[in-house]
């Protein structure tokens, strides 16, 4: 004899209570991952940015090193109200953006068109640090953190 529609009620409760927490997890982890691209997206652009404003000719001067980071951070208002502008650091904390910036000129970014640092590469490094939030890979992360890496090298004009 079969079972009545009684006895298959139970048994779909109990295929769904083990299936529910694999596909919740599955589920966080697209999340996490949909995140992680958009930041990433988010740096490899401020950088390219900041590398476009350092690369500019004013005069036959460049724009010097804050015009750089004032470029990225308005790039970056959606992953940090306060990234770090200059810095030599690349291990940031959750949450956290440093930008390194490197020019030909000791890094002052104003050269002139008449020295031997014209058309030389400027170098913008951006770097986030990206805190999974799905519990079993967080875990599986040194300290939850995944530091995301944007860099941009373009020659400059002046």
């Amino acid at each position: 004899m079969r079972p009545g529609p009684r006895g298959r009620r139970g048994q779909s409760l109990v295929e769904l209570a083990l299936a529910l927490p694999v596909l919740l997890w599955l589920a966080c982890g697209l999340l996490d991952l949909g995140r992680a691209y958009y930041f990433a997206i988010l740096v490899t652009d401020s950088a390219r940015d900041g590398a476009r404003m350092l690369s500019t000719n004013t005069g036959g001067y460049g724009p010097g090193a804050a015009a750089g980071c004032a470029a990225v951070k308005a790039a970056t208002t959606n992953a940090s109200s306060s990234p770090t502008c200059p810095t030599t650091t690349t291990s940031p904390g959750a949450g956290a953006l440093l930008v390194g910036i490197s020019c030909p000129d000791s890094d002052a970014c104003v050269g002139s068109a008449s020295t031997s640092e014209h058309n030389q590469p400027v170098t913008v490094d951006v770097y986030y640090g990206f805190r999974v939030i799905t519990p079993l890979i967080a875990q599986l992360v040194p300290s939850g953190v995944i530091t995301l890496h944007g860099r941009a090298v373009m020659n400059a004009s002046w």
